[in-house]
């Protein structure tokens, strides 16, 4: 039998712990742990304020699709594009530089942290000029001559120069970057191929033409042979433009035509899978890049088409994507310059039209000019200009003096891709709710609209979400909605964040 008063503490002590379950109860369901039910999502952040990739606190999904109207639909059922890499041009001026004036320390941090995914920014292309171009220490090509003289047997031909730091730098950075590809372009041909017979400017001679693809075949070969397949080759750079100031040379549609049909069967009869690429010029001139692939007799030796930013928008990819799916699309050239330095409207400029423009219009590569120069925008062949239009700036600055290393607004809009994005991923649906364009003067966006992105699924099967707030005004808030599930985010005005989750 027990006691009355037994009883009554039982009770006490029943009633209290129901009261207590209770309020535990309501917490729970309030507290954050019952909205962090579904995966976490990963976040980096670019901003206005000069945070550069900054890691953020994790967010979760929650159920359902959330209340706000500002909302980003992704969606990996809807695949796109399969997407190569992210990287830039490892120029003569560029390898000199990490490899001839820096330290192996010196040269193995900044390698580090354009190369590596796991402390650097993960870049997986290099752009490499096939002679000099114009961020060269001098004029040269593989296969120069004595003035007045030719060498139609190529007897000259030599990668010698390129042995002395471009290759040896190479193979540092496949160490840290074993899936490295290379796009290789060229500037000029020999001067004695062309008219007048000089390296600035001019064209090559329609003679020449078949031994020009040898040329480029044994440039191919050479570089294999040292152990670095040339993944891609584009048939000129910019054939639009011919200047006196450094190696250039103009090349009509119909040259291009002719210049892919006999590398292309070069390539074939020595069974080298190096893809090429026609065009490699700006957006304004889509025309062109289209004359070339719609010619019957050249299309089959063709791969791809690779663009520029300096006229134009990306929408022009698209446009020949249209008529050519089956086409490749790389943007090969776009570089930060002094005549624009504010931090966040060069980070919104390169995100919208470099990054966001050329993925959203097909790209399956996206690369800038130079990886790194010193502080005096250089070296280069090209006259000292004073015009801030025309003093270029690499991914990284080196001060030649201090010893120093400054990493640019465009490394880091890069590395929102490049380090999460894998060779191999594929861009898959997300919709874009920016309204105003921005300008392409980059001048600050209008200060309307809202969010715009883009979105990926990896090979190991990671989403990854970009998100770019253009607005030089006003802070946006959105909710990310994926298989019924959703997240809230709130991104300052002019920044950028990477999103990753599995």
């Amino acid at each position: 039998m027990i006691d009355p008063p037994v009883m009554a503490m039982k009770h006490l002590l029943n009633k209290t712990t129901q009261y207590l379950l209770g309020i535990a109860w309501i917490l729970w369901a309030k507290s954050p742990c019952w909205a962090q039910s579904g995966p976490e999502v990963q976040v980096w952040l670019t901003s206005h304020a000069q945070q550069t990739l900054a890691q953020q606190p994790a967010v979760h999904f929650g159920p359902g699709t959330g209340k706000s109207r500002v909302k980003i639909a992704v969606s990996d059922a809807i695949t796109y594009q399969t997407v190569d890499g992210f990287g830039a041009a490892l120029t003569d001026a560029s390898a000199w530089l990490l490899y001839t004036q820096m330290s192996a320390t010196q040269r193995r941090e900044v390698l580090e942290s354009l190369f590596s995914t796991k402390s650097g920014i993960g870049i997986s292309v290099v752009r490499l000029p096939i002679g000099a171009s114009d961020f060269s220490l001098k004029p040269y090509t593989y296969n120069d001559a004595p003035k007045g003289k030719s060498d139609p047997k190529l007897q000259r031909f030599s990668i010698q120069r390129d042995q002395q730091y471009l290759l040896p730098l190479l193979k540092e950075i496949r160490q840290i970057q074993p899936h490295l590809k290379i796009v290789a372009s060229p500037w000029s041909a020999p001067a004695w191929m062309k008219k007048p017979r000089r390296l600035n400017g001019g064209k090559l001679q329609r003679r020449y033409f078949a031994i020009y693809a040898q040329y480029l075949l044994k440039y191919i070969q050479a570089y294999q042979a040292e152990g670095f397949p040339i993944d891609v080759l584009t048939l000129q750079n910019e054939p639009n433009y011919q200047t006196r100031d450094y190696p250039s040379m103009s090349m009509s549609a119909g040259d291009q035509v002719r210049l892919a049909q006999h590398l292309g069967k070069l390539l074939r009869q020595h069974q080298l899978n190096t893809a090429i690429f026609a065009w490699d010029h700006n957006w304004d001139q889509a025309d062109k890049a289209l004359k070339i692939l719609g010619n019957a007799k050249a299309n089959p030796y063709i791969q791809g088409t690779a663009w520029h930013a300096y006229a134009g928008q990306p929408t022009a990819q698209s446009r020949v994507h249209a008529r050519f799916p089956d086409k490749k699309i790389y943007f090969t050239e776009i570089t930060g310059t002094n005549a624009y330095t504010d931090f966040s409207h060069n980070l919104t400029w390169s995100m919208h039209y470099i990054f966001i423009g050329t993925m959203r219009n097909w790209g399956n590569a996206t690369l800038y000019w130079n990886i790194i120069l010193n502080n005096r925008n250089g070296p280069h062949i090209a006259p000292k200009t004073s015009r801030p239009e025309e003093q270029l700036r690499g991914l990284v600055q080196w001060h030649e003096k201090r010893h120093t290393l400054a990493y640019q607004v465009e490394y880091y809009a890069m590395g929102h891709l490049s380090r999460w994005v894998q060779p191999g991923a594929r861009r898959i649906y997300s919709n874009t709710l920016v309204k105003n364009r921005i300008k392409h003067n980059r001048e600050p966006p209008t200060g309307g609209g809202n969010v715009e992105s883009v979105a990926f699924i990896n090979p190991d099967g990671s989403k990854v979400l970009v998100v770019l707030n253009p607005s030089w005004r006003h802070t946006r808030r959105f909710e990310v909605v994926w298989q019924n599930q959703h997240f809230s985010y709130t991104l300052g005005k002019e920044s950028v964040v990477t999103m990753v989750w599995r």
